[in-house]
């Protein structure tokens, strides 16, 4: 076994951020923060900022983070993308064209790598539908997670 295996699990710090509702009419052409307001079971390493819809970084180290997004009342052949911020600034993302009439597509990204310190990670979303009744689906089918590796 490594080094990590014998890691503290404070020294690995996760947080995991949902959707509690579906957050709704996302307006065509516009990027969104999704506005993520639910702690994930199981998760309480107090990374998750819930009122700015954050996941906050303290302490260098080796992450994966991951997003994956549910657009419903999605229209065909359109695209749809999300993006992962990283204090504000775009840093890992997903476009797709849904090609089909089905109401629902999903979209997901991940990182792994090295970070310093003081990272704030939020999820954006983007619809371009040509309409404004594009929604982003609740439950933890919207999700935002950090693992520290090592």
């Amino acid at each position: 076994m490594g080094a990590n295996a014998t890691q503290p699990l404070a020294n690995r710090p996760s947080g995991k951020l949902g959707l509690s509702a579906d957050q709704l009419d996302l307006v065509s052409g516009n990027w969104t923060q999704v506005l993520l307001n639910q702690i994930g079971a199981g998760f309480n390493d107090g990374i998750e900022d819930i009122g700015n819809s954050e996941i906050d970084i303290a302490r260098p180290g080796f992450y994966l983070i991951a997003a994956s997004l549910e657009f419903k009342n999605v229209v065909a052949d359109k695209e749809y993308h999300i993006e992962i911020r990283q204090n504000g600034n775009a840093f890992a993302g997903a476009d797709g064209y849904n090609k089909t009439s089905v109401n629902r597509f999903k979209l997901s990204c991940f990182y792994f790598g090295y970070l310093g310190i003081a990272y704030d990670f939020t999820l954006y979303a983007m619809s371009e539908a040509g309409v404004n009744t594009v929604d982003i689906s609740s439950s933890m089918r919207t999700s935002l997670w950090v693992q520290r590796m090592r």
